[in-house]
């Protein structure tokens, strides 16, 4: 006779995972854990200036950095004394750095015109005189350039900007970076500020002031220092 197949009353047994000492049951649906969102802050940095005008083309950039302006502190400016960009950009990160304890960005820069022997250089914002108008400073340098012709109306806007990290700082992060152009001879434009009039961009065919300003922002040799530095900033944190 054919046997009759019994059916099994045994369970399923569970799979299970071995360890170094003995076995251990799987567990169904494990779920990974969220990992907790770090909160970094940003660095807060004084930028040691009592210029509108840098400030503004500066802090909405660069938000990786809680900017802080000098005179947010009531401090007033200090004297540039230095020979050269370089010299006046540390007088002022040093200077920002005691006064406010924090870390400090200071920057110097000018309008270069090699045939004027560098001028107005270092003095750009005093040129005409210590309390000289933008116009005033315009005025003078076209008389002085006024028989130039060419390549001797050669012009440059440098930039110098300065890390320090606190006062005595003796590793300060340095950056310079410079926009290349000529002296027009007439003032034109609305926009900008310093010497922006006078500062003929070859590339567009405009004086600085007539830049849009996405156009500006592409060029401008403070910018260009300051996308070098802030990576820099954000680095000494680590």
């Amino acid at each position: 006779m054919p046997r009759t197949r019994i059916a099994s009353t045994k369970t399923a047994v569970k799979p299970v995972a071995y360890s170094r000492n003995k076995p251990v049951a799987r567990k169904k649906n494990l779920t990974t854990p969220s990992c907790p969102t770090v909160t970094v802050d940003k660095p807060r940095v004084v930028l040691a200036t009592g210029n509108a005008n840098k400030a503004a083309e500066v802090m909405p950039f660069f938000d990786e950095v809680e900017w802080l302006i000098q005179a947010d502190f009531n401090i007033l400016s200090i004297e540039e004394t230095g020979g050269t960009l370089l010299e006046n950009a540390i007088l002022k990160a040093r200077y920002a750095c005691e006064q406010t304890g924090l870390p400090a960005v200071g920057d110097d820069s000018g309008l270069f015109v090699p045939e004027l022997s560098g001028m107005p250089g270092l003095y750009s914002a005093r040129f005409a005189g210590t309390n000289a108008t933008e116009r005033q400073n315009c005025e003078k340098l076209l008389v002085l350039a006024s028989e130039l012709k060419g390549e001797q109306r050669r012009a440059s806007y440098i930039s110098t900007v300065v890390f320090m990290r606190h006062a005595t700082d003796p590793l300060p992060v340095i950056v310079t970076r410079e926009w290349a152009g000529y002296l027009h001879d007439r003032m034109e434009g609305q926009g900008g500020y310093g010497y922006d009039a006078l500062f003929y961009v070859p590339e567009f065919g405009v004086t600085a002031a007539q830049l849009n300003f996405e156009q500006k922002q592409t060029l401008s040799n403070r910018l260009e220092a300051f996308r070098s530095l802030v990576p820099q900033i954000i680095k000494s944190r680590r």
